[in-house]
This record gives C-alpha cells, structure tokens and sequence, in this order.
C-alpha cells in the first residue's frame, strides 16, 4: 500500500510539473502585461497566445478589432516571411505617419477600436504603437516576438500567404453593362444620405426598379460594421461601389474595405471610377431620386424591445415569440419566432382601423433553421378581415432540396406556386406580398429579393377586405421552424 501511495505521489508530481512547464508557455509574464508609459508612448504588451486568444474570439468580443501588420509588403505577402496573419493591414511603420498627416490613412475613425499592432519580432511594432498613440489610438496591443513567435513550430499559428483581395477598377460602361445583363444586383452609394436621396443609380430593365444601396462612408470602422449587417451572405456575389466622381476618393477607401473585412471576406467587389457624375453625363445612364415614403397603414421594426406597436400576439403552447437583440436586419431588435410541434403558430398581428380592398406588404426574413425537404413548409405571413378570416397567405416549403414560394388565394382554394429557387441560412431576405381584392379582377404578387416570383391577374380574390394582418410562423407542418422576422412595412400603396 505504501509503495502504491508513493507511485501516485509521483505520477502526480510529474503532472503538475508538466502543467507547469506548458503554462509558462502559454501564459505571459509579468513583464509580458508592462504598460509602456513614457513621454511618447502607451501601449501594451500582449504575447502571441493572447493576441490569437483576441482574434480568435474577434466576433463575439471585438467586432470592430484591427490587426495592423507594419512590416514591408514582400514580408506581409509572404515572400521574405512566412506570410501574414489572415484580416491584417499592411502599412509599413516608417510609412505609418506620411499616411496620417495626409488623411489617406485607412484607419482614420477606427480610433476606439481594439488595435493589435505586429512586425517581424516586435521592434517596428513598438514604433508604430507609438504613432498609433499619437493619433489617440486606444487600446492599443504591442505583440511581441512579431510573426516569428506567432509561427513558432511549438504552436504554428495559422498565416495567410500573398496580398489580399483587391478591387478591380471598372467604366461606367463596365458598370453599366453588369447592371444591365443582371450579372450584378447590388450597387452600393458611398455618399452622403443627402446626396442619395436627391439623384442615386437605378437600373430600370428589371421588373422592379433596383435602387442603389445607400451606405454612407464615414470612417473604416463604421462602413466595415455597416457591410458586416446589410450585405451578410453576398460576401461572393459581384459588388459595384460608386461615389461622386474619380475625385471624390469614398470608393476606392470603401473598396479597400470591403476587401480587408475581417469578419465578412468579400470577394468580387468593383469600384466604379468615374462616378455617378460620368453615369449622367455624358452617358445619360438612369438616375432617380429617393421616392417619397408611401402613406403607411403600419410599420414596425422591432425597435421599442416588444411588440408594443402591435395589436397582440398568438402564440401555441409551448412556442416561442419574442423581440431579440440578438439578429436584426437594421435597428438593434427583430422578431423571433420557433415551432418544435408541427400545426402550430407564433404570430404577432395588426388589425387596422378601416379596411381596404388593396394592400402592400414587405418585411425581411432569416431562416435559422431549415424546412424540412418534401414536407409542406410553412405560412410567412397571412392577409384576412378583422375577424381573422384570412384571405391570402404566402407560404414557403422545401421540395427537391430548393425553395418554393406559395400564394394561398382564399376565396378560390387555390394555390399559386413560384419556380423553384434556393436560400441560405442565416441570411437576411426581403419579401413582399401585394394583392388587390376583387371578385373578378383581382391580382396579388409575391416577390422575394425584388423579383416576382408570384404574379396573378384577373383572378377572383373574393370581397372581404383586408383589415388584419399577421407575420412570424402564422402556420406551419414541418417541425423545428425557426425565423427572425424585421422591418415590416404595410401600405395601401406601392412601397418603394
């Protein structure tokens, strides 16, 4: 028994002393947490371990981090080094001040943003932290050892090799033409909303006027927390970006974004170099202002934390319906709505105070869980009387491993499905349902991304009016439904 005791005393012994030996490499000393306080700079030290700790965790903790890689381009590109760590920027040190007395530095308004600033082993690193200072940068992480110690062989961190992706510079007639063809549905305006509003490119061959996307560039930071929100799940579909003219500068900084967005790795961006001035004149190319808002019967984005602008809830048992914090497709809150049992709801409605024989109907949809492939699907959103008595409904269901959407006309019993179509999870969709009651001339659309994929006329839609309606999981029959629903609009116009 003693000899037992005294083996175990050793094995255990031996642990500890391993444990201790891997957590003094892992964990930094004393001097690795110094705060360099001196006339000229304040910063911090962090050791490689904990900078990778930072980065790694970069999307729940520091979404706006900044990695700053001050080495030459060659060693960033991994020609005469390793390569670089992925979502840095390149701006050699000695470079670093010409960049910001000139007001051409990329990380102008990105002050207040975690800075984690490497070199090759930690020197030129030391004095870029001390210009970053200078420009009020805080807080600011020196990582010490550079590259060489983030690829030590003990630990061999991830690199990336070779620049990153760059925007191609494209004409207006270039620009003009992957808008036409339809190559290209997302166009981004870097100005100012004011500018926006009073003339923005639109491309009018399609079915539905596509209207320019406003994302004003303030700063590096702002626009990167902006793109990261209104464009999840384009990171790989063609992205032109205009600005006034080739003078204005806002594209080529807001390309430059795009392609060194660390949380979200857009790919195919194109900066339009000439402008909307050039689009005009001498081209002639279509322009059009903001549109005036339609009179709203009602409009919600979640914004007060409940459902407080609505008129009530519905909710089956064990369901679950609640305003988040958590995904939004603007505003800080969305709706929440999840059925694990088939044949049930989770709704919030609004009944109007008058009806109309018209309606217009958009909001934005994230599926966080997929329909069951071959099962019915589920109803988005229905149209009915003040009493409940639905009218229309637009369903969605998963056949043959694509999407198809549905419009449920009432008072025929009829069904009118869309052409198959795929969708992603985790993406922000906009919907739509437009529909005119009459019981010999009546019409509904429905459209998804801006394209009809619903579109009937001369139909009999009946002639109850619409006074009430509801969106989340107004019904469903697969199981384990799960949606965020934001931004929703109701009109008796058309909305633009």
């Amino acid at each position: 028994m003693k000899n037992q005791r005294l083996v175990a005393a050793a094995i255990l012994l031996t642990i500890v002393f391993t444990l201790t030996l891997v957590f003094a490499q892992l964990t930094p000393t004393t001097s690795d947490w110094l705060v360099h306080i001196t006339a000229e700079a304040q910063y911090k030290d962090i050791c490689v371990h904990e900078a990778y700790a930072i980065i790694t965790y970069k999307t729940y903790l520091y979404p706006n981090l900044t990695i700053l890689d001050v080495r030459t381009p060659d060693e960033y590109n991994g020609v005469t080094s390793p390569g670089h760590i992925a979502g840095a920027i390149n701006i050699p040190w000695d470079q670093l001040k010409d960049y910001f007395d000139n007001g051409t530095c990329p990380l102008i308004g990105s002050e207040d943003n975690v800075t984690i600033v490497y070199c090759r082993a930690g020197v030129r690193s030391a004095r870029a932290c001390d210009i970053l200072v200078d420009e009020g940068f805080s807080p600011i992480y020196n990582m010490l050892g550079g590259i060489t110690a983030w690829t030590n062989p003990a630990w061999n961190y991830p690199v990336v090799v070779g620049p990153p992706p760059t925007p191609i510079i494209i004409s207006v007639l270039e620009a003009y033409e992957m808008v036409t063809n339809g190559s290209c549905n997302i166009i981004v305006d870097v100005r100012s909303r004011g500018a926006y509003d009073l003339e923005h490119i639109v491309n009018s061959t399609v079915p539905t006027i596509l209207h320019a996307r406003n994302i004003p560039y303030i700063s590096a930071a702002d626009f990167a927390t902006k793109i990261d929100q209104e464009l999840p799940g384009h990171e790989n579909n063609p992205i032109i970006v205009y600005c006034q003219n080739s003078g204005c500068g806002l594209a080529q900084v807001a390309c430059q974004v795009f392609v060194n967005n660390a949380l979200r790795n857009f790919t195919r961006v194109y900066e339009m170099y000439d402008g909307i001035d050039v689009w005009k004149n001498p081209y002639d190319y279509p322009t059009a202002p903001t549109p005036p808002p339609p009179p709203e019967a009602f409009s919600d984005g979640f914004e007060s934390g409940t459902f407080s602008a609505w008129t009530g809830t519905s909710l089956s048992s064990g369901e679950t319906l609640q305003v988040v914090g958590t995904q939004f497709y603007e505003g800080l809150y969305s709706c929440h709505a999840k059925c694990v049992t088939a044949k049930h709801r989770a709704y919030a409605y609004y009944t109007f105070s008058s009806a109309n024989d018209t309606c217009y109907m958009r909001f934005y949809v994230r599926f966080a869980a997929d329909l069951v492939n071959g099962g019915s699907g589920m109803m988005l959103m229905h149209m009915a009387s003040s009493t409940n008595k639905v009218v229309f409904n637009l369903r969605i269901r998963k056949t043959g491993g694509l999407y198809e959407l549905s419009v449920g006309n009432y008072p025929e019993g009829t069904y009118y499905n869309s052409a198959s179509f795929s969708i992603s999870l985790d993406t922000w969709y906009v919907v739509e349902l437009q529909v005119h009651v009459d019981a010999s001339a009546g019409w509904f659309k429905a459209l998804w991304e801006g394209v009809a994929k619903v579109d009937e006329s001369g139909k009999n839609t009946g002639t109850t009016m619409i006074q009430r309606v509801n969106v989340g999981i107004a019904w469903n029959w697969d199981t384990n439904v799960e949606i965020y629903v934001d931004s929703v609009v109701v009109s008796n116009d058309p909305i633009p």
